[in-house]
């Protein structure tokens, strides 16, 4: 979920970073509110931001709805290797982290809605084909196509950005933040469910229905929201108005496209600052996926969950991470200002107290759901464990991606970009460990391995939020 979050807040940076060619062009077409996005009736606008958000939404189901189904996957397919039950399901994510940094570029060359429809196209191709998977290594190499093939989730903010004004964003991205949200509770729940009646196929199969669905009502309604691309039709009509503007906007756009590829690399070496949080969330995240990846045999082990109950079991993880979002979102804002008026003015590493507290809660929540497990405590008490991890995992990713674009400012998107990639390959390969962490260890012992980890982190997210001002790095080694 957390990679989601970060590529959804990236896509929203990027558009931010080409704002100025974006809003160059609407002032071109600005006369004709017709023509302008900023300038359609707001139900279609809000349309549009439905159509796009359950995409979105779709593609979290077809990431976690699968996890209750990975046993009956492998004993269809006749694999005993523990390893594919966790890169079945973690794959994805490396499709995710890869999938952005190409969508980008394609949708500011050619338009948003061309790379969508095509992007949707082939991720219902991937669905249709991992559904009729003949073995785990087809499955496993399409379920990471459907997560590089996600459109979606790089494309749905920069839509909704080319619809509303800046001040009107904020209702719009809180809409599409919450219907995302139901992933994690119902896609589990669904998916176990199906899995049970009709077979772990058809999980993947009700998903490819619902997006071949929407993919059709997306091409028949959406119309194009790139100012640029606009401006480029219109010039067939008026040349002579705008084709001076459009080959100026052409250069700009290669410029900051070049740019844009390179400063992520640029700001990961010059930010010692931005090396330990996206090394620390992407520890985070990995963790947060290893837990899920291993769930759905030890809930069934140990306490005899039927393969539609069991999707039940992670729902307490969603549930302390809203818990935590709302903590974070009535408090932090009140202590930045606290702060000022105390001090006159705010670091960015003001927010990262939040990240400390959530440090100290995520080994607390480890240690409580593995001994829990050990001692075979009635199973709502593991599943508290996780909820304590939820909670914590919100107090520091948050605050994190605050502060990545309160630190980095112009240049947050490339930050965010390199927080994005470490991410999706942690939740890729650290799961990986769990079997084999687990049948030597125990559950006790082996998320205590992982709790003692999680603590040694404590130490360095202190150091970040009394020192961070002072180890960010000169923002010159990475500026233009």
């Amino acid at each position: 979920m957390t990679a989601i979050i970060h590529t959804v807040d990236a896509a929203m940076l990027i558009d931010e970073e080409t704002s100025l060619l974006t809003k160059s062009a609407q002032d071109t077409i600005s006369d004709d509110l017709e023509d302008s996005p900023l300038g359609w009736q707001p139900s279609y606008k809000w349309a549009v931001v439905v159509l796009v958000t359950l995409m979105t939404t779709l593609d979290v189901y077809g990431t976690i709805a699968i996890v209750p189904a990975v046993p009956q996957i492998l004993q269809e397919f006749h694999v005993s290797n523990p390893l594919y039950s966790t890169l079945v399901v973690s794959i994805w994510e490396l499709g995710e982290g890869i999938g952005p940094f190409l969508v980008a570029p394609l949708s500011e060359l050619y338009g948003r809605m061309p790379v969508y429809h095509v992007g949707n196209t082939l991720f219902l191709f991937c669905l249709i084909a991992s559904a009729t998977s003949t073995n785990i290594s087809t499955l496993i190499a399409l379920r990471f196509l459907s997560g590089l093939t996600t459109t979606c989730l790089t494309l749905g903010p920069s839509i909704i950005g080319d619809l509303f004004v800046r001040e009107e964003r904020g209702k719009s991205m809180s809409v599409t933040f919450l219907l995302v949200m139901l992933g994690p509770f119902g896609a589990p729940v669904l998916g176990g469910y199906v899995a049970q009646e009709e077979g772990w196929r058809w999980v993947i199969g009700v998903i490819a229905i619902a997006v071949g669905i929407l993919h059709v009502v997306s091409i028949i309604f959406l119309r194009e929201t790139y100012a640029p691309v606009l401006l480029r039709r219109q010039s067939k009509l008026c040349r002579s108005t705008v084709a001076s503007k459009l080959q100026e906007m052409k250069a700009e756009t290669t410029a900051r496209h070049i740019q844009s590829m390179l400063r992520p690399v640029k700001i990961f070496f010059s930010s010692p600052m931005l090396f330990i949080v996206s090394s620390y969330i992407a520890v985070v995240y990995g963790l947060g996926y290893l837990l899920m990846t291993t769930m759905t045999p030890i809930f069934q082990g140990l306490y005899g969950f039927s393969l539609g109950d069991v999707g039940w079991v992670f729902v307490a993880r969603p549930m302390g991470a809203m818990l935590g979002t709302c903590l974070y979102g009535l408090t932090s804002d009140r202590y930045v200002k606290y702060i000022i008026r105390r001090h006159g003015t705010a670091p960015a590493e003001s927010r990262l107290l939040f990240m400390v507290i959530g440090s100290i809660g995520l080994p607390i929540g480890l240690f409580f759901y593995g001994w829990t497990l050990a001692r075979l405590t009635h199973w709502i008490a593991p599943l508290v464990g996780t909820g304590i991890y939820g909670f914590s995992r919100a107090l520091i990713n948050l605050p994190i991606q605050n502060y990545l674009v309160d630190a980095y400012d112009d240049y947050a998107a490339s930050a965010i970009a390199v927080s994005i990639i470490m991410s999706a390959t942690s939740g890729a390969f650290v799961p990986l460990a769990g079997p084999l962490l687990y049948s030597y260890f125990g559950y006790g012992w082996g998320n205590g391995v992982l709790g003692l980890f999680a603590a040694a982190f404590v130490p360095v997210t202190i150091a970040t939020f009394r020192y961070g001002h002072l180890i960010r790095g000169d923002r010159r080694r990475w500026s233009d």
